[in-house]
Parts: structure tokens; sequence; C-alpha cells
């Protein structure tokens, strides 16, 4: 009896903690890749992908395991779990490299984190099997259900909501191997309870009824709608607001909790009852987003993550519904696994070389409105109108595709938009967007412009006769190419090879004023390299659109800067970021440093050392500008959420 009182509460901190571990190492991974990925959107969302295939492996798992003994089910399990000890804390290293992509993040992923992942994911299935071979009945079973959510959602919001906020990158490596530690030792302790409680012929000999192929397709479509759902929100979230986190996370907080308050319902609701009103309600704010895209990114955020939810749970409630009995649970749990990798392998490895525009989101939520809104009792109006917007959106994507003046360039490191309209003094330009800035252009008429303008001419008090090296992170359209000399090399640092190919065949600055240096790759990777490099002007212009790599603003990176100029070289920020301002953190790194800093009337700051003069700028209407009491940046802790401009900075 002594044992038995011990099994439910063991069982129950067990599924607790690693349901924390598996949704705490998720954003975790996303920081650490961001180096890897220059800041992509694309590094998230190919980590999801691998996540879902990590979890489809655990099952598989699972269900391959349950006709082998019970104690020898729970010793393969926690042997899993000890392999996976070799691989934590959690390291993911990588070269600097122009062919970075999904196949290659994907492949690092799998090494730094399959063994521990797909271990964790066993564990859930083990125990539900310790508790139905202990007897300990259905009410039993809830509370281990109940811990697991509990842990999932902790783990999920643990790092982006508390621990970036108290403790570094390193401190949550080390806080998730402890707990690590900690499930392990809870885990030998169940191994000794099941040796003395489990029957040792606890073997699954009979036959499990076979599932029909009706069913799996249905329960394989049904679990990849919510997860491409998933996919799509998250690409529009940070295509407007910047890959950070808490972005991350937001619609995957949300698929999780749908998922929860579908299958936790003991009687399932009626399906004309959901469908009459999450379906209406899902495409109402779809149809919100889509009208505030000119005019609201807030409001186009909060009609997309409210019309995901209302989907997400529509179609989680169908599975939930559908659920077989318990003989054929693990095939259930595999089929749903399959379905949410496949939706994650079309989104990663499909989707951003077949949608140039990314429509993605509503195109799927339409999709599956019209397709299988009649199974779960929808109306045929509603279909209809699905039907609708579906051939309204394509049409839309159409015209926005056939427009000569108009091009998109889409990859795993996200959008880019060309684009002919005009300028200043009504003059024709063509301009380069991503997100919602614009991050370039070049003076068309009367001829293409070969000289710096927009707010590149506010460099040329720094580009003296004696600046001879030229770096830059990140070419954008390459203006500032134009700043050439006979003698003036410059060396360009860029991760995204699309920006090689936009700058060679939209624009004319490489052309008129000469190839710069390539080195292909993230600008820190390839600079912690170049250690003999020494730049009289070094230019970071890598914050444009939805991509922030925080990797490139830590006090480390500027520190690295510092030691790849020369002794009067001069480091410039271009900080045309919407979203965030980080002039008041670079101001505290310049001067943590000793160094000083100015900005000009537009985007540009520029940090020299202190006995450098630097009246040039203030001539040309630059000001310094002082520190403040910001905390620092470092690799190991940024606070992205609070440079956030609608937060009052």
């Amino acid at each position: 009896m002594r044992f038995s009182s011990l099994l439910l509460p063991v069982t129950i901190c067990i599924v607790f903690l690693s349901a924390l571990l598996m949704f705490a190492i998720q954003p975790l991974t996303g920081r650490l890749l961001l180096p890897l990925v220059g800041g992509a959107p694309g590094g998230w969302l190919t980590a999801l992908c691998f996540f879902q295939l990590a979890l489809l492996a655990g099952y598989m798992m699972t269900h391959l395991l349950r006709h082998v003994p019970a104690r020898l089910h729970v010793l393969l399990t926690g042997i899993g779990l000890l392999a996976g000890l070799g691989f934590m804390p959690i390291q993911i290293s990588g070269t600097p490299s122009a062919d970075i992509g999904a196949i290659v993040i994907l492949g690092k992923l799998a090494a730094a984190l399959a063994v521990p992942f797909v271990a964790l994911s066993m564990v859930s299935g083990v125990l539900a099997r310790i508790i139905a071979a202990a007897g300990l009945g259905e009410l039993k079973a809830y509370r281990l259900y109940a811990a697991s959510n509990a842990g999932s959602v902790l783990g999920l919001l643990l790092c982006p909501l508390l621990l970036d906020s108290l403790v570094g990158l390193q401190a949550q490596q080390s806080l998730l191997y402890g707990a690590y530690i900690l499930l392990l030792c809870i885990f030998a302790l169940l191994l000794g309870l099941v040796v003395r409680m489990v029957p040792a012929p606890q073997n699954s000999t009979s036959a499990t009824a076979s599932c029909n192929t009706r069913q799996i397709i249905n329960w394989v479509i049904l679990a990849a709608i919510p997860v491409s759902l998933s996919y799509g929100c998250t690409q529009m979230l940070v295509t407007h607001f910047g890959s950070l986190p808490l972005l991350w996370i937001l619609p995957l907080l949300l698929y999780l909790v749908s998922l929860i308050q579908a299958f936790a319902q003991i009687t399932q609701p009626g399906q004309h009852s959901s469908a009459v009103f999450l379906l209406p309600l899902s495409l109402a704010a779809l149809l919100v987003a889509l009208l505030m895209l000119p005019l609201s990114p807030v409001g186009v955020m909060l009609g997309v993550l409210v019309s995901f939810y209302a989907l997400a749970l529509h179609f989680h409630r169908l599975l939930a519904a559908s659920r077989p009995d318990a003989a054929q649970l693990t095939h259930y749990y595999v089929w749903l696994a399959v379905g949410g990798a496949l939706a994650g392998l079309v989104h990663v490895l499909i989707v951003p070389y077949v949608l140039v525009v990314p429509i993605e989101y509503p195109l799927v939520a339409l999709l599956a409105v019209m397709l299988f809104g009649k199974m779960s009792g929808a109306s045929r109006w509603l279909r209809g109108a699905s039907a609708l917007a579906l051939v309204g959106l394509m049409g839309w994507t159409g015209v926005l595709l056939a427009q000569p003046d108009h091009r998109y360039y889409r990859n795993f490191f996200g959008l880019v938009q060309v684009y002919d309209a005009p300028g200043p003094q009504g003059q024709l330009w063509r301009w380069l967007a991503s997100g919602d800035g614009v991050d370039g252009g070049q003076r068309l008429t009367p001829t293409p412009a070969q000289v710096p303008e927009l707010y590149f001419d506010l460099l040329a008090p720094l580009m003296t006769p004696t600046v001879q090296q030229v770096g830059m992170v990140g070419l954008g359209a390459g203006i500032a190419l134009c700043y050439t000399t006979p003698t003036r090399q410059f060396t360009v640092y860029e991760i995204d090879d699309k920006y090689r190919t936009i700058a060679a065949d939209e624009f004319s600055y490489l052309k008129l004023c000469g190839e710069p240096r390539w080195r292909m790759g993230d600008g820190r990777l390839l600079l912690q390299q170049d250690e003999a490099a020494r730049y009289d002007v070094l230019i970071v212009d890598a914050f444009h659109g939805g991509q922030i790599p925080l990797h490139l603003i830590s006090l480390e990176a500027l520190q690295l800067y510092q030691a790849r100029v020369s002794p009067h070289g001069v480091i410039v920020y271009n900080l045309n970021s919407r979203y965030y301002n980080f002039i008041p953190q670079l101001a505290v790194q310049a001067a943590a440093t000793g160094w000083q800093m100015w900005r000009a009337p537009q985007t540009w700051v520029a940090l020299a050392r202190y006995d450098q003069d630097m009246s040039a700028l203030a001539a040309a209407g630059w000001h310094l500008v002082p520190a403040d009491a910001t905390p620092l940046w470092r690799d190991d802790h940024a606070n992205l959420l609070g440079a956030l401009r609608v937060l009052g900075q």
C-alpha cells in the first residue's frame, strides 16, 4: 500500500516536468538559432517543424513499444532519457554560410536535440500505460492529463515572460539542464515502483483493432489544419513585428490552449453548435485583419489571433470527437503527429518558394472552412462565403503578381518587394521594401542615380578621403556602394543571397559603382573570422522588416565591431525599424565601452572613440546622444520588449 500511494504523485511529477521541458526548450531553441539564421523568421518556423517531426518519432516509438512488457517499456524510456542527458544543456553550433536554410537547420537541430526531445515525448505514453496497469482508474489518468497541460503552458511561457526578464540565456540553459536531471532522478524512482507494483507478465499480446483508411485520413487532415494555420499566423506576426520569442509563442500558446480545451471536455459539444459560432467568428476576424492591413498592424495581429484561435478550437473539437477507444489511442496519436509533421514540412520546405506572396494563413483558413465545413455542420451560406472569399483572395493575389512594376522575392529569410512609384519631387523611384518598411531605393528619372540619395546622403561627412576600407553588414539595394573612389574598397557581409540578386537585377548601383568584395553568411560570425580586418567605416544595416537580429546589436557585437575598425574608425548603424527604438540601447553600449554616439536627422547613428573629432557630423545636423539608465543588452540577455515604440520608447 505504501508503494501504491507513491505511484500517482511520482507519475504526476514526471508528466509535469517532461511537458514543461518539452515546451520550455522550444522558445529557447529559437533564441539559440538566431545567429545562424541572421534573425530570420524562417529559423523559428523551421524549429517548429523539427519539434513536430521529433514528436512524431516519440509517438511512433511509444506505439511500437505497446506490445513489450510494461517494465521493459519504462526501462527503455528511461534509457532514452538518460541518453538525452548527453545532449544537455542545449548547444547549437554552426559556421557562417550563405547556404543556411531549412534543411541545414533541421539537420543541426536533429544533431543537437533529437535524442532528448524524442525521449521526452515518449514519457506521457508510458505513464498512461503504467497507470492503467496499476489499476488506478480513469480519474487518476485525468490527473496526469491535467498535470501535462499545466506543464506545457507553464513551459511555453516560462522563458519569454519570466526567465528572459530575470536571467540570461546561459542561466536558462542551466535551469533546464537541472530540471532534466531532476526528471531523470524521479523517473529512476518510478522504475523502482514499477518493478515492485506492476506484475512481470504485463505484456500486451492481444491484437489491436485496426484503423480503417478513411478514419486515418480524417485524423491526418484534422490534425494538419490547425498546425498549418499556426505556421501561417506566425508568419504574419513576425513579418510585421519582428522575430522575437513572445511573438513566436503567441500562436503556439493559442494552439495549445485550444487543444487542451477541446480534449478536456468530457461530453463533446455538438459539431453543429461549434460550427455555428466558431467558424463565422473566425471568418469575421480574418476579414477584419485583411481590411486592417494598410491601416493598423496591431489590428491585423488581433484579428489574425482571434481568427486562428476560433478555427484551431473548432478543428481540435472535431479531432476530440473522433477519438477512438483505448485500444487504438497510440494509432490515433501517431496519425495526429503525422498530420502536424506534414503541415510543418509543407510550410518550411514548399510554401516560401511557391507562394511568393505570403497568403498562406487566409488561404488555409478559407480552404478549411470551404472543404471541411460540411462535415462539422457549417451552413451552406458560410461555405459559399468562404468559397467567394477564396476566389477574391486568389484574384487579388493574381493582380499583385501581374503588376509589371511590382516584384516579390521570397525565400527562407522572408519576403522582399521591389516596386516603382513616385518619390521625392515626383520623380520615378524604384523601392526596396521588407515587412512594413522601406530598405532602400534608386531614382530612375531622368537617369538612374549613381550617387547616394534618400537618407544615405547623411553619411557623406563620414566618407572622407582618408576612408579606404568600408565594411557593410547588410547590402540592401547597395546605395552606400556609390561612395566609391578609385582607392576605396568595400566589403559586404550578407546572409541572404536574394539581396545580392535583387541588387544586381533590379538596381544599377553594383553596375555603376563597382562590385564589392563579397562575404556571404552571417555578418557577425564572419567578422569573428576576419581577424585581420580593419575598416575605416563599418556600416551595420541589417535591421529591417521583420528581421531583428539581436545578436548584431548586443554589447558583445559592438565590442567585435570596435575590434574590426581602424584607430580612427567609425561604426554606423541604420536603425530604420518601424516598431523598435534601439537608440537608447546603443547610447548605453557606447558609453560602457568609452565611445561617443551621434544621431543623424534620420535613421543613422554613428559611434566613435571619445578622442575623435566629430565636428563634421555636428555641422551636418547630427547631434551627440547621452546615455540613460537603459540596461545593457548582452548576448545572454536582451529585453527587446523594452524597445517597443508602442510601450513609450
